[in-house]
């Protein structure tokens, strides 16, 4: 976390300063780009009505969004719990945590100091055709 200094200004004076400027105007762009994938994905995981699919598709989410590779595994760094994921995608925490265990009985997955490993991001992708 840093300090962070919020300025507000009127909805004409943004448009105006944003097109003198190409280079913020394509950032403010990509950022909004960002913000839609991430609905979208999210729109995409709350789509499947059965649980463990839901939950592969958010951890395949978070692999996209939070994931950095190390050799074959994919580490995503965002210390996640269980009972954050279930809310995140509308489940109980008891429920995703049978889930997460599936995939990690698979070794599919596994956790490392908080932190969810992706062991095989083939089987996973695989697995939610499975599912």
């Amino acid at each position: 976390m840093s300090d962070v200094v919020l300025k507000i200004t009127t909805r004409q004076n943004f448009l105006d300063f944003i097109q003198t400027d190409k280079k913020i105007l394509m950032d403010i762009i990509n950022r909004m780009a960002l913000i839609v994938n991430l609905f979208s994905d999210r729109i995409e995981t709350l789509g499947y009505t059965k649980t463990y699919p839901r939950l592969i598709s958010s951890l395949l989410s978070l692999t996209k969004r939070h994931g950095k590779k190390y050799g074959k595994n994919i580490i995503i760094e965002l210390p996640i719990g269980h009972k954050e994921i279930a809310n995140s995608i509308a489940m109980t925490r008891e429920t995703a945590s049978r889930d997460l265990e599936k995939l990690t009985q698979k070794r599919i997955i596994s956790q490392k100091c908080h932190f969810i490993v992706i062991n095989d991001l083939k089987k996973l992708k695989r697995e939610l055709k499975l599912a």
